[in-house]
């Protein structure tokens, strides 16, 4: 027992463990495709990373984020319910299992036991594959992680994917700098294999580094570490603009108006501060100035970008015509499904095959759907009722974590305002894609929503510690 107390100090350190769980999924978790070869590293050694999350781990350490340990407890309960054989009864019963029924009957194989998932083995996939996510959680929490070092974290995420991307255009496209088989060769993708992904990750990574830059001088940041903001902003923009994604460049414009608006939500508060250099306080005491700059500076990388042909989401924007996406064209589809399948769903990746069944020759294609390119209506056709009631706890669950920083933190505004683009941008991403289904991205967004969780909780004690307390 007291081998173990001594050995806690030395090996609970939050930066090792979690530097090394971030530098494992930057390197092998960015496709969502489970017959990637990355895959077979990813997991292993992610589900390493449980030794020490298990190892320091206590009640007391989960209870502020116990919310969410027990949403993602009900999720992965559902997966597991969702490939467990069913005697032919019951899942005969099922909605839209007739067919399968009546080809057993003509294969004389009738009377077996099947799961509520088309496809059993994608659904063990699908519970593979929160292993990352279980990580990232379990072991923020076991190594007391604060909030900031969860959001520097995801900047430091969002910086390798910025650099790699613009090598992967500085070095003419190189295949050397893909990681992964099937990916946008011709893009700038990052550490991902998809562009939209990597654009909408630099948006998030854009929107925390203003967040971080805000809160930089009252908590004492080194000068340091707040003069590399702004350039760590502007390298996330710069991939960014390279990308070519229209959601990526959609969600980078929202994070700037939200960028904007904390800097001078910043600036307005910074003017109470008294002791300033004369530099900085000659920029508080013009605020128009400061903005009018960087917004300039915004104005020309686009110009810059768009002019030299570097930009093509932009291009796209301006001359794709949305009826054509065939993101749209599958909607009716998608809507079908749900209709057929809202009840149970048809399991965890199961998506893919039980398409085909639907899929109408006019969208037979040389590429096919892996996706259904809107994460929201695929996560009712695969999990159902029961997932879409997990996930409005977890909106209601937001919502509260939201009211309670609105109500008591000393800089409502600036924070929720970042929590409400991160949360809007992350949303309006998984309407026409598939972010939150990337292991990366996984990790990133279960980082910032314990940052929420810790944010709520470190704000409720400080109330509690500021009740008067009775005497006598």
């Amino acid at each position: 027992m007291n081998m173990r107390a001594k050995a806690k100090p030395n090996l609970a350190n939050p930066w090792l463990w979690l530097a090394l769980l971030a530098g494992i999924v930057a390197l092998f978790g960015g496709s969502s495709r489970f017959d990637m070869t990355q895959t077979a590293a990813l997991r292993p050694l992610t589900a390493l990373l449980l030794i020490p999350a298990f190892y320091f781990l206590d009640m007391e350490k989960v209870r502020p984020a116990q919310s969410l340990v027990i949403m993602m407890g009900l999720l992965i309960s559902w997966m597991l319910i969702q490939v467990i054989p069913l005697p032919p009864l019951l899942w005969q019963a099922l909605p839209e299992r007739e067919m399968i029924a009546d080809l057993d009957q003509l294969l004389g194989i009738e009377g077996g036991w099947r799961p509520i998932s088309f496809e059993p083995v994608r659904g063990w996939n699908a519970m593979a594959s929160m292993v990352v996510p279980v990580a990232a959680l379990l072991l923020a929490l076991a190594l007391r992680a604060n909030a900031r070092m969860l959001l520097l974290l995801v900047v430091g995420l969002g910086l390798f994917d910025a650099l790699l991307g613009l090598l992967q255009v500085a070095s003419g496209r190189s295949g050397l700098l893909y990681f992964y088989a099937v990916t946008n060769p011709s893009s700038p993708v990052g550490m991902f294999a998809n562009e939209n992904h990597s654009a909408v990750f630099s948006a998030i990574g854009m929107l925390v580094i203003a967040r971080l830059a805000t809160d930089s001088r009252r908590l004492g940041e080194p000068a340091w570490l707040r003069l590399g903001y702004m350039p760590a902003f502007i390298l996330l923009l710069l991939a960014l603009l390279v990308s070519g994604s229209r959601a990526g460049f959609a969600a980078g414009g929202l994070a700037l108006l939200a960028a904007a608006a904390m800097t001078l939500s910043g600036i307005a508060r910074s003017r109470r501060w008294k002791r300033q250099a004369r530099l900085e306080g000659w920029l508080i005491g013009h605020p128009r100035v400061l903005l009018f700059a960087f917004l300039l500076a915004i104005i020309a990388l686009l110009s810059a970008f768009f002019s030299l042909e570097r930009a093509p989401g932009l291009s796209a924007i301006l001359s794709q015509d949305a009826l054509e996406d065939l993101r749209v064209r599958i909607l009716p589809i998608l809507e079908q499904m749900i209709r057929a399948y809202w009840l149970f769903g048809i399991g965890f990746g199961s998506f893919e095959e039980v398409y085909h069944i639907y899929e109408p020759t006019a969208l037979m294609f040389r590429s096919y759907l892996n996706q259904a390119h809107n994460d929201w209506a695929q996560l009712i056709i695969e999990g159902g009722l029961p997932a879409a009631a997990i996930l409005i706890a977890f909106f209601i669950w937001i919502a509260n974590g939201m009211r309670e920083i609105l109500l008591s933190w000393k800089s409502p505004l600036i924070h929720l305002l970042f929590w409400l683009t991160a949360i809007a941008i992350i949303c309006a991403a998984s309407i026409v894609d598939y972010p939150l289904r990337v292991p990366a991205f996984q990790l990133a967004a279960v980082w910032l929503v314990l940052a929420l969780a810790l944010e709520r909780n470190e704000r409720m004690a400080q109330q509690e510690r500021q009740k008067p307390t009775r005497t006598g």
